[in-house]
């Protein structure tokens, strides 16, 4: 489990093998609009051509807070 909180400029990163007790990891100070866009991605290691299979992910436990 990943979680990133945000206060003010300040966006704090924990993990968590549970989900339910929190590691503080890091912090840091970034300035941001007030709305952001925050998103998944996943990374596909081995190039198709070289015996690759098409990246694919299925989330769950998925939750953006306010």
């Amino acid at each position: 489990w990943v979680r990133l909180v945000r206060t003010g400029t300040t966006i704090t990163a924990y993990r968590s093998a549970d989900g339910v007790t929190w590691t503080k990891v890091n912090n840091a100070k970034i300035t941001l609009p007030t709305t952001v866009t925050a998103g998944l991605a996943v990374v596909k290691p081995v190039p198709k051509k070289r015996g690759g299979r098409r990246a694919r992910r299925i989330w769950f436990r998925v939750m953006v807070g306010a």
